[in-house]
């Protein structure tokens, strides 16, 4: 999921799938229309996949993904020189492969209350790890924690909760098990509690609502609807609210969920039925239709 700056432009990040290599599109306007930038800001081997993309408190892009360019697979962060990435950018090897061990799959990075960037990715193994940076470009001082030791996993998602910590939604993709894992500190090395949301889900993605609270889109496997839960607390823990979006079709795949400018859920997904993209824009914050203030 790509972060969108607090300007007039946009920033998304993808893997050209010819030539192997990271590409940034800056665009010039909010509807990507007019005036995009696109570079290629890593073309060294083979890079670019499972990349992610968040906004730093520099206001600059900064980037995780894998590099493949050689066995084991590494874990890579750009944080880039300006705005469009076409300067200035530093590279960091955050997690290199060693022995079997590779890393970099599934990341996604958040920024923390401390102003560095927070990173979530899974190993070969199925261990999901977490990298807190120890400075805003990745280069020194970083901590790895292994966080939860599965056989599988086929989608991670992180954010920073209301109480300041990070809070990352995970698919245990051999039980179909939607889980969450709140983080006992800012780097995640101590007192991290782990629920089950749902025994039935794949493809995971999460945000913060307004009220501070995790708020997950995702695919019931059995079904193929689309589902969304809306936490009873940072933790998932309790008082959690499991809504039916879209059951039309086989529906939920690709899901990418954030907050639009007027406080409420918007969510991109696959219709595998018809081949479309399809959106849905919640109207409220529990994305129930039938859920009204008094």
């Amino acid at each position: 999921r790509s972060t969108l700056s607090s300007s007039s432009a946009a920033s998304d990040v993808y893997k050209r799938q010819t030539n192997y290599d990271l590409k940034i599109a800056h665009c010039g306007n909010l509807a990507c229309s007019i005036g995009n930038t696109i570079t290629a800001v890593d073309t060294a081997g083979k890079v670019g996949q499972y990349s992610a993309l968040a906004i730093g408190i520099d206001g600059l892009p900064i980037i995780s993904y894998q590099d493949n360019t050689s066995s084991p697979f590494s874990l890579k962060v750009l944080h880039c020189g300006n705005v469009d990435c076409t300067d200035g950018n530093v590279f960091t090897l955050v997690d290199p492969g060693s022995g079997t061990e590779s890393f970099g799959y599934r990341t996604t990075i958040t920024i923390g209350t401390d102003g560095l960037p927070v990173i979530s990715y899974v190993n070969n193994m199925g261990d999901l790890k977490v990298a807190h940076c120890g400075d805003i470009q990745c280069t020194t001082g970083n901590t790895i924690t292994k966080v939860d030791n599965l056989s599988s996993i086929n989608s991670t998602s992180i954010s920073t909760g209301a109480d300041g910590l990070p809070v990352i939604a995970y698919i245990e993709s051999t039980s179909f098990t939607l889980k969450v894992l709140h983080c006992g500190n800012t780097a995640c090395t101590s007192a991290n509690t782990i629920n089950t949301v749902d025994s039935d889900a794949t493809y995971a993605s999460m945000t913060i609502g307004r009220d501070g609270l995790p708020i997950i889109s995702y695919m019931d496997w059995t079904s193929k609807d689309l589902k969304v839960v809306h936490c009873g607390d940072v933790s998932c823990s309790s008082g959690n609210t499991i809504f039916n979006l879209d059951s039309a079709n086989h529906v939920g795949e690709a899901t990418s969920i954030t907050i639009g400018v007027d406080g409420f859920p918007v969510i991109s997904y696959l219709d595998v039925t018809i081949f479309k993209l399809k959106v849905a824009h919640c109207s409220n914050t529990f994305c129930m239709p039938y859920w009204r203030r008094r």
